[in-house]
């Protein structure tokens, strides 16, 4: 007999924690992106990212990481211009300037394998101009392409400087550019 009572009130303790589970609201988990680019200028390989949440809630504060390193300035193998003592220049860094409106002007001299990052923080709000345009509203969601602008320059081991310039450009393919989903708040109508 206390088999079968104990039985029973293992059976109620279970659907009671499984219809709990059913009913309490889930929470979203943040997932985070990182959108990771190469480029090339004049022998030196550099490494770009851009790290942020997938997802941005109107009304609430996101951090965006950018990270450039240098990978490789060693130049082509059957190359007139050597790369021994040469370095990257990062000059300036602009995130969107249509809506986020940010930037950076480092002037760091990098060499091979260093590398530099820094880390914006912001809030979409749902009254600013180019989201109300795109009409949010509270609950929905929008796929917003954000515009990455690096300008470098590479100095070969000579010291005559070449500029460097990397952009994505939202009507390319995705891969191109990178891509977060801005989600109405408490804040939209």
């Amino acid at each position: 007999m206390k088999n079968i009572a104990f039985l029973s009130i293992a059976v109620v303790l279970g659907a009671l924690i499984i219809s709990a589970a059913l009913v309490l609201p889930r929470f979203p988990i943040d997932d985070v992106k990182c959108f990771n680019w190469m480029d090339v200028s004049r022998g030196a390989v550099v490494s770009i990212s851009l790290t942020t949440d997938a997802s941005w809630v109107t009304n609430y504060s996101r951090k965006i990481t950018f990270f450039f390193a240098v990978q490789n300035i060693s130049g082509c193998p059957n190359a007139t211009i050597f790369y021994n003592n040469s370095y990257v220049i990062l000059n300036s860094v602009k995130l969107d300037p249509s809506y986020l409106n940010l930037g950076a002007s480092p002037f760091k001299k990098l060499s091979e394998k260093q590398a530099w990052s820094v880390d914006w923080y912001f809030t979409p709000k749902a009254n600013d101009f180019v989201l109300a345009c795109m009409g949010i509203s509270k609950g929905k969601r929008i796929q917003y392409p954000l515009s990455l602008e690096v300008n470098y320059t590479v100095v070969d081991s000579e010291g005559v400087e070449w500029p460097g310039l990397f952009q994505t450009i939202p009507s390319l393919p995705p891969d191109n550019c990178a891509i977060v989903t801005i989600v109405g708040g408490e804040d939209a109508p």
